[in-house]
């Protein structure tokens, strides 16, 4: 315990003295250096006086005794050998890492490996074979707590609130162009919204409403379906209202907000010859009214797709964006899914019905793996888009 010498205060800790209780004694006459000096002398911890220029030296915050030196003393001038920790001077050395030669004292250079900087320290202990015993002791001890920690409720909340957070200070351009169109008809909607977990494109404060751009080639793919899903399944169980536009239907409405609620019922499936398409809407013929564009023609297809009021999959070789771009017109939403496979896959299906991979089917596949990038709402193999449709 310490206590003040002009009162009966006391504290755990020194620094209640120095830092606040001070105003309570101190006037002009008595000053704060002064009563200072007093309470660290009473409480039997009187100030040094700097070896070089004879002045008291105060205890920095932090430190547990008086330092023997002012600073500025110590570095003007107990430099080199002035030093009282030179103890021989600087040796050579070479750093472990970079191979830059270098100078230090001995002190410095006690451990096997000697390094020029604290940057090339952690490059060189980055790499697992330069790892001490202890080192990759406390690594898996630390793995093992990690593992553990994210196990926790509170901390796979704290962990989704963070990534959602930093989420939202990333804005792609396609965001933004959405961003200005929206803002024309509701100029209260703002960007990069923060909702418990997860993290919304845009917000719309006079309807209410949450809307989400997505990018046709990032979430077509497989891989970001249950992460969709997931985010879907949240707002529509909290009773908000929760919207999704595709990139390719930026250009199809000059309200997006509208296309973006109304509910497709017409869906595209396209691919290359070989691809499965046929085979796979054989399997959705429960599903779907299918609508083969190869057996009706293209017009005929798309006035009995226009005039259906049930869900129907339209099945087409070639100008997928152009019956896609026409359905728009007719304000009709609809999505497309491409069955992507490889040529070997393609080569083999093509084979069991007599037929050949020809440079024309060559280049078809390669104009889906580009489409794939800016049209559909799905890519994937044969099997993968047939359980996206039947989820739909």
């Amino acid at each position: 315990m310490y206590k003040c010498h002009l009162c009966d205060l006391q504290t755990k800790q020194l620094n209640g003295l120095m830092s606040r209780h001070w105003k309570t004694h101190c006037s002009s006459e008595y000053t704060k250096e002064q009563y200072k000096t007093d309470v660290l002398a009473h409480n039997g911890r009187p100030l040094n006086d700097c070896e070089v220029c004879g002045e008291t030296v105060p205890i920095p915050k932090g430190e547990a005794e008086p330092p023997r030196f002012h600073k500025k003393c110590y570095v003007k001038n107990l430099s080199g050998q002035k030093n009282p920790n030179y103890k021989g001077g600087l040796v050579d050395a070479t750093c472990a890492y970079c191979k830059v030669s270098l100078q230090k004292h001995k002190s410095h250079l006690k451990r096997e490996n000697k390094f020029c900087s604290i940057e090339c320290s952690m490059n060189w202990y980055a790499y697992p074979e330069n790892r001490t015993e202890k080192q990759k002791l406390s690594d898996e001890n630390g793995a093992e707590l990690l593992k553990k920690l994210r196990l926790l409720p509170e901390n796979k909340i704290a962990h989704a609130k963070a990534l959602a957070k930093m989420q939202s200070e990333k804005i792609s351009k396609l965001e933004i162009e959405v961003l200005n169109k929206i803002k024309q008809t509701y100029p209260l909607a703002h960007g990069q919204v923060v909702k418990d977990f997860y993290t919304v494109d845009i917000y719309i404060p006079e309807m209410d409403t949450y809307l989400d751009v997505h990018g046709n080639y990032w979430h077509n793919q497989q891989k970001h379906l249950a992460s969709n899903n997931r985010k879907r399944n949240f707002f529509n169980n909290k009773g908000l209202k929760y919207l999704e536009l595709w990139g390719n239907e930026v250009d199809y409405s000059t309200d997006l907000v509208e296309w973006a609620g109304k509910k497709p019922l017409i869906y595209v499936l396209c691919g290359a010859s070989g691809s499965g398409k046929t085979w796979a809407s054989k399997q959705l013929n429960n599903d779907f009214n299918i609508i083969d564009v190869d057996v009706l023609g293209f017009d005929s297809a798309l006035k009995e797709a226009l005039a259906t009021k049930d869900k129907s999959l339209v099945v087409i070789n070639t100008q997928a964006t152009r019956f896609a771009k026409t359905m728009a017109q007719n304000n009709v939403r609809c999505f497309t899914a491409i069955i992507n496979e490889d040529e070997n896959t393609i080569r083999y299906r093509l084979s069991l019905r007599g037929g050949t991979l020809t440079d024309g089917v060559k280049k078809r596949i390669k104009r889906y793996i580009t489409l794939s990038v800016r049209l559909p709402q799905f890519c994937g193999n044969q099997s993968e888009v047939i359980d996206w449709l039947r989820s739909q």
